[in-house]
């Protein structure tokens, strides 16, 4: 019996380049908490960047949570209350793959506690603060206060807690991910967030690991929850629930970790494998 829905956002939940979710699928998910069951969101965004959509779901209504940057942050609803993790990124870390940045086409994002520090090419970087500028909504909640462009790391001052690099270059993502895997894995985190894109956290901060602490709270068992996914920031939480479900727009990665493949992110798969393992939910 499922007693506990987990879902990532972009690329799973939320359709691609339109940042919505369907309306059916809203309407489902509250119906679902109607019947007692806990829906959790689970994302390499900020909280910031998933508090409408959590306030679109009524998961402050029924005592739901956000997972924020991939397990650095958790919201939890019924407490109302924010929980951050410590953890911060070795020094030679960030300068390696500065370094690494410098010389591969790409956009770097350092991320602290204060503000966002972004490394690029000028119209990389134009483009990619007016986006962000548009979808971020400066909360309480929220890390992201400022966005500053750098060319130097003396000019961050603050620790760092994430990174993420962008590109065009599969190969560069790739190289970066396993150089980085290979001298610096015992101490951090490395996951493609899609085919262009891949975060770097530290050692232990995953979505899994949050989603198994708050199974633990909440006394869930794993075969009692399932968890829908695309890319392989999710992967840890398939590792810890009963059911693992990876989008059919997944990395081949992600499939290869599931336990079933539903619809596209476009074509509400979230919705389409929830009526068949649930059923229909009368109001």
């Amino acid at each position: 019996m499922i007693r506990c829905i987990v879902s990532d956002l972009d690329g799973t939940l939320v359709k691609t380049s339109m940042n919505v979710v369907d309306e059916k699928t809203i309407a489902y998910l509250k119906q679902c908490q109607k019947q007692g069951m806990l829906v959790i969101l689970a994302s390499g965004r900020p909280l910031s960047m998933m508090e409408d959509l959590g306030e679109i779901l009524e998961l402050d209504l029924y005592g739901g949570y956000l997972i924020g940057h991939n397990g650095y942050q958790v919201l939890d609803y019924k407490q109302n209350k924010t929980y951050e993790s410590s953890s911060l990124l070795p020094k030679e870390v960030v300068e390696d793959v500065f370094n690494f940045s410098k010389t591969h086409l790409g956009y770097l994002t350092l991320i602290t506690h204060k503000a966002s520090y972004n490394f690029g090419s000028k119209l990389v970087r134009h483009v990619k603060r007016l986006y962000f500028y548009i979808r971020l909504r400066k909360t309480a909640h929220g890390f992201l206060r400022e966005y500053n462009d750098f060319k130097s790391l003396n000019e961050v001052q603050e620790p760092i807690f994430k990174i993420g690099f962008a590109s065009y270059s599969r190969r560069a993502l790739v190289q970066l991910q396993n150089e980085m895997d290979a001298v610096f894995g015992d101490s951090i985190e490395v996951v493609r967030v899609n085919s262009r894109y891949i975060d770097i956290t530290p050692k232990g901060i995953t979505k899994g690991q949050a989603l198994k602490t708050l199974m633990d709270k909440e006394g869930l068992l794993p075969e009692e929850v399932v968890a829908f996914g695309d890319a392989e920031n999710d992967v840890s939480m398939f590792e810890v629930v009963g059911t693992a479900v990876a989008m059919d727009n997944a990395l081949d990665s992600v499939k290869s970790k599931a336990d079933a493949i539903t619809d596209s992110n476009m074509k509400n798969g979230v919705l389409n494998y929830l009526l068949k393992a649930v059923g229909h939910i009368d109001e």
